[in-house]
């Protein structure tokens, strides 16, 4: 559940359709979102929390199956673990059953070609730059006795991402 949180979003974006062919496409997209806290429901304090996250730089073409992001930039995040006596870790509750799990059967399409013309491409992502800074995680193992509590404060990551997809298209 959502406790709390600021999101802030520009973006530009173009659609065209033309001699039978649609366009979709950002330039230049951002988002912001600002003291986000995540809790479960009955719980006293989040599980999860976050001070900033930006991301910015957002290009992507929906025809062409192409994206690529300039900065993702978090700070501030704050993620508490627990694992119960049983073994389970209480962050796998939060977890949403997907349609195979349920034997749903997905009624929905994606083309991105043009009209009647079903797209099977893979898409392309980029990540220029990723940086956590400041982050903090606690878990406690109460299935050791006497329960084991790991703290890790002030930690940084920074990285660079490309992916293709592999599978079958959107």
């Amino acid at each position: 559940t959502v406790e709390d949180g600021k999101l802030s979003a520009t973006l530009p974006y173009r659609f065209a359709y033309s001699s039978g062919k649609f366009e979709a496409s950002l330039a230049g997209a951002s988002l912001a979102l600002r003291e986000l806290a995540l809790g479960r429901e009955g719980a006293r304090q989040p599980f999860a929390a976050l001070a900033s996250l930006d991301v910015r730089g957002v290009d992507a073409d929906l025809a062409g199956r192409e994206a690529s992001i300039a900065e993702v930039r978090a700070e501030g995040g704050k993620l508490r673990l627990v694992r119960d006596a049983k073994g389970e870790l209480d962050i796998a509750q939060l977890m949403v059953q997907g349609a195979a799990a349920t034997g749903a059967t997905p009624t929905a399409t994606v083309s991105a070609g043009g009209a009647g013309t079903a797209t099977t491409g893979h898409w392309k992502l980029a990540v220029k730059s990723v940086l956590l800074d400041q982050f903090a995680i606690s878990a406690l193992d109460e299935g050791a006795s006497p329960p084991l509590q790991l703290d890790a404060g002030a930690l940084r990551l920074q990285l660079q991402l490309a992916a293709a997809q592999a599978g079958a298209g959107l």
